[in-house]
């Protein structure tokens, strides 16, 4: 049988806060704003934002890693 504490740990696993963004990609706190008005989604829980690992995926693929001059 799966604990409660063990559930939330699984579900949050799937997703990043603001500090782990910025550490995981290397960029600013102003950086990510960009990419939040550029259409990444998040969700903001108790004034603090989390975002999806596979909404960062697609987000990245989408409008970073097409925009490469051939």
């Amino acid at each position: 049988m799966v604990t409660k504490k063990t559930e939330t740990s699984t579900a949050l696993s799937n997703w990043l806060d603001k500090h782990d963004m910025l550490e995981r990609f290397h960029i600013s706190a102003r950086t990510l704003l960009t990419w939040r008005k550029l259409g990444l989604s998040c969700a903001k829980v108790k004034g603090k934002l989390y975002f999806k690992d596979t909404d960062v995926e697609v987000f990245l693929h989408d409008h970073l890693l097409n925009t490469r001059v051939a």
